[in-house]
């Protein structure tokens, strides 16, 4: 891709999926240029034109782990003066991937967000910079969510967080009733590898199940790994696994 038509390819891509190719050709170029031109369009009045920044910045960080503090830099004082959502969005997630725990009080203000895809980028990215107390209750607060893929990511990094605390194990266990089978099946999967005593009833309901999922086959292996090898229910036959 020539570096004169780039910026204007990139900012009429409509196509997702596209976008995200043509981003990736651009960065793989001259990813220089690309980091140069990025930090450039974080400033521009166009709110896609910051979009396509931290969009490109994400992509240039999973390349180039050494450029985490210097996208850092730029992009954190976006997270309190964008009032675009998508281009906040992008932001949230692009720190993210740069995994920049600076970050993360400023992330965390922006789990109450009005636009669904800003409080899913929160949900995603708090794992990655790190769960204190203040992003464990945002995402207390996010497995509460309408939105079902907010939730589910929510359920995840409290389920994947090392947290033992009452506050999050309720928490979990509040979702083991979703009406999302991921998120019921992350949340279930958090209480046992927690040992709490309500998983073995929830893994077995689940596990009775026509279909039954990786997690909480996950979560059977990790109750059973409780136990002595007399203890241990036998491993059932092979089932129709939703994926």
């Amino acid at each position: 891709m020539k570096k004169r038509d780039a910026i204007g390819q990139l900012l009429s891509a409509t196509n997702e999926k596209r976008r995200y190719k043509l981003i990736g050709e651009w960065i793989a170029t001259d990813p220089d240029v690309a980091l140069a031109q990025s930090i450039r369009l974080l400033g521009d009045a166009d709110a896609l034109a910051r979009t396509l920044a931290a969009d490109s910045l994400g992509q240039l960080v999973q390349l180039h782990r050494d450029w985490a503090a210097r996208i850092g830099d730029v992009l954190i004082p976006r997270l309190a003066s964008e009032n675009n959502a998508d281009a906040l969005q992008s932001v949230v997630a692009a720190l993210g991937h740069a995994g920049d725990e600076r970050a993360r009080p400023s992330i965390v203000v922006h789990s109450s967000h009005l636009a669904v895809d800003v409080r899913f980028a929160v949900a995603w990215a708090l794992p990655s910079v790190g769960l204190d107390e203040s992003a464990l209750a945002a995402l207390r607060q996010l497995s509460r969510d309408l939105d079902e893929d907010v939730r589910d990511w929510a359920t995840f990094g409290l389920a994947e967080s090392k947290a033992h605390d009452t506050a999050t194990i309720e928490a979990l266990a509040g979702r083991t009733e979703d009406e999302h089978y991921d998120t019921r099946c992350e949340a279930i999967l958090g209480l046992a590898t927690r040992h709490d005593p309500r998983a073995r009833a929830l893994v077995d309901r689940e596990l009775a199940q026509p279909m039954v999922g990786e997690l909480i086959r996950e979560a059977d292996a990790a109750l059973n790994a409780w136990l002595t090898p007399k203890e241990r229910r036998p491993r059932l036959p092979g089932r129709t696994q939703r994926k």
